[in-house]
């Protein structure tokens, strides 16, 4: 339900709305001691990222999360960074 009363089919709703809907549910029901995520910036807008980064640090022990996004990498909800640097010639 949004402001104006309406609601709106599952249908309707963009693809990281679903994301960001599914993610909530099954950290809740679930309630997994580790989440992996590979790129969780994929179709999700900032304020999704936010909102989902703030419920996994609530919910979750550890979470392990694959980015390349700064709004993930320096958010507040990050406690470590782990920067991988592959090179085609490991003796370098």
């Amino acid at each position: 339900v949004y402001s104006e009363q309406a609601t709106y089919h599952w249908s309707k709703w963009s693809d990281g709305q679903k994301i960001f809907f599914i993610c909530l549910i099954i950290i809740k029901y679930h309630s997994p001691e580790i989440l992996i995520f590979d790129e969780i910036e994929n179709r999700l807008h900032p304020e999704y990222i936010t909102k989902l980064l703030e419920y996994l640090k609530l919910k979750i022990p550890q979470s392990i999360i694959s980015t390349h996004h700064p709004h993930i990498i320096f958010s507040n909800f990050v406690d470590k960074v782990w920067y991988l640097d592959l090179r085609e010639n490991p003796e370098e």
